[in-house]
């Protein structure tokens, strides 16, 4: 098996000009990223192992999604509501080149999931499961909760519906509407 070291020898470069090509290819310029690519397809390296950046680094680039209530991951494609924050979630992820993990959210298998996750973080659907939290503070990864208020202590996303409800009667009464109903 090829290694790093061998597509230096062949390209005739470091084995840190190698490792920029595949890990930071904005670095190396053109025709010596072109040349140590080449090299690495003659002798068939697809890049290095990321068991080896994980543990060099003890990061894993991902980030676990677990869904509010007792979802498993079938139902986070089949609901709208979930299907939009998997979809929000994974562009965000997408853009700052880390991995989406969703996880199971049925009640069986959250606190084990958080136990063995190769996760950086985790984003909760609106959770306040006391476990969930405890097992999180166990492993000390970073977490978010969505939608509710788990306390001073918890770092958590709300939605302003105060606002929002405001900024629709304003512009309902711009248009001259004087009686709302609420559904």
């Amino acid at each position: 098996m090829p290694t790093l070291a061998d597509v230096g020898r062949l390209a005739g470069v470091s084995r840190g000009t190698v490792s920029n090509v595949f890990n930071h290819p904005d670095l190396v310029r053109s025709d010596l990223r072109q040349r140590v690519e080449a090299a690495a397809r003659q002798l068939g390296y697809d890049g290095p192992d990321p068991r080896g950046r994980v543990l060099r680094d003890g990061k894993f680039n991902a980030i676990g999604l677990i869904p509010p209530g007792a979802y498993a991951i079938a139902d986070m494609i089949r609901s709208p509501y979930l299907r939009e924050l998997v979809l929000g979630v994974s562009l965000a992820c997408d853009e700052a080149g880390a991995t989406l993990s969703l996880v199971n959210g049925t009640d069986e298998t959250r606190t084990s999931t958080i136990r063995e996750a190769l996760v950086d973080g985790f984003i909760l659907g609106h959770s306040a499961d006391i476990e969930l939290i405890a097992s999180l503070r166990r492993r000390r990864l970073p977490f978010v909760i969505l939608e509710s208020d788990a306390g001073p202590d918890v770092n958590s996303i709300r939605i302003d519906g105060r606002s929002g409800a405001l900024a629709a009667i304003r512009h309902l009464a711009a248009l001259g509407h004087r009686r709302f109903a609420i559904l």
